[in-house]
């Protein structure tokens, strides 16, 4: 005969009784289920306002760049224009080494 072992708690709630936790700092019901990581999702991207903010640019300045072809690649999504997070730190360091030639580590060696 194949016979279940039965947990304390269980039978207790089961009985409409209470048993202490085990001191526990997680809520009933949660022992065992991992944590959620709490707080807001990574950033992806930026509208064009939060990456002149992000860059401390004028939203003026921005433009100007894009028509001389010196802005930051933009993706579209339906009528929106949004500027990943990994290309905002591509074009901050190109137009860092630009600014800076004698920082570039390629022409130092």
């Amino acid at each position: 005969m194949n016979r279940r072992l039965i947990d304390p708690q269980v039978a207790a709630a089961a009985a409409g009784r209470f048993i202490a936790g085990t001191g526990s700092k997680l809520t009933p019901g949660h022992e065992g289920v991992p944590q959620q990581p709490t707080g807001p999702p990574p950033r992806l991207a930026y509208s064009i306002r939060e990456f002149c903010a992000a860059t401390n640019i004028s939203a003026a300045f921005y433009f100007e760049l894009k028509r001389a072809g010196l802005g930051p690649r933009e993706m579209a999504l339906g009528t929106r224009r949004l500027i990943s997070v990994d290309e905002a730190k591509r074009w901050a360091a190109e137009r860092t080494a630009v600014s800076n030639p004698a920082s570039k580590p390629e022409e130092a060696a």
